[in-house]
């Protein structure tokens, strides 16, 4: 995937989550230990949407998520993140 975002949920749902930048395929962010359910969001352009201006004055055209939901708001996707430095999580987007 080259952009998007990654979100580690802690299980209580009350305590901040952590989220960082996907690039490139690629991402790096600090995270606060614990076991931690893990998002992956993409969005991109809808194919033959037209630019529109909103109320804000803003223009953009529509985006759609494209990600399955098995790694976003479904997630399957787990990571146990420790106090020991530098981890490295590689997560796999192919559907079941």
């Amino acid at each position: 995937m080259p952009d998007g975002d990654i979100i580690f949920r802690p299980g209580d749902r009350n305590l901040a989550a952590d989220a960082g930048k996907i690039q490139a395929g690629k991402y790096s962010m600090e995270c606060k230990p614990g076991k931690k359910t893990v998002e992956i969001r993409g969005m991109r352009n809808v194919a033959g949407a037209k630019e529109q201006t909103l109320e804000t004055g803003e223009t953009g055209t529509d985006v759609e998520q494209y990600i399955p939901l098995e790694f976003n708001d479904k997630t399957t996707l787990k990571a146990d993140v420790t106090e020991s430095g530098e981890t490295t999580f590689d997560f796999s987007l192919k559907g079941k």
